[in-house]
């Protein structure tokens, strides 16, 4: 990542201010919408392999796993894998991304640079079959609350760089 207005989107700034303490997040916890999600993924896509792209502390992989899915994920953040539970923890990287079946990312491309766009966007394509993606956009309520959400466009937008990918708007 790089620095983008006054903010340096490195995995440094993906830390426990962020997460827990007001810099993004007030506290960044397992809630029911990660069982949500799964429940989602697995009846829509029935799928063998998923990575979660942004997956931060690892909940959603979790929670697929405990669905009989076998789930990875990736994230920028070392400091946000490192709080993942130990049993999770050996799924979780933030080195490469592995091939899959399908690769969810829900609420984490806004904070990726616009001139990165296009190279995560052809990683994620390139690395899975199927994509289901989350995205803040323009509409989407208190999006300005973090300073990270630096690629906040049009739905449009997004559809338009990898249109076979299932794109649904944050809210």
């Amino acid at each position: 990542m790089q620095k983008v207005g006054a903010v340096n989107l490195t995995d440094k700034y993906f830390d426990e201010e962020y997460f827990d303490g007001g810099k993004g997040y007030h506290c960044y916890n397992d809630d029911p919408r990660f069982q949500v999600y799964a429940d989602y993924i697995v009846k829509t896509y029935s799928p063998k392999s998923v990575l979660d792209f942004g997956c931060a502390k690892g909940y959603l992989v979790k929670a697929l796993r405990d669905r009989g899915v076998e789930a990875y994920g990736y994230d920028v953040s070392k400091w946000a894998i490192a709080q993942a539970d130990d049993n999770i923890k050996k799924f979780l990287t933030s080195s490469k991304l592995r091939f899959v079946d399908l690769i969810v990312s829900i609420d984490t491309l806004e904070h990726i640079p616009v001139d990165q766009v296009p190279r995560i966007i052809q990683d994620i394509k390139t690395k899975s079959k199927r994509q289901y993606l989350v995205v803040g956009t323009v509409n989407t309520p208190n999006w300005e609350h973090d300073a990270s959400h630096v690629t906040i466009k049009k739905l449009s937008y997004w559809q338009n760089i990898l249109p076979g990918a299932d794109w649904v708007e944050s809210v």
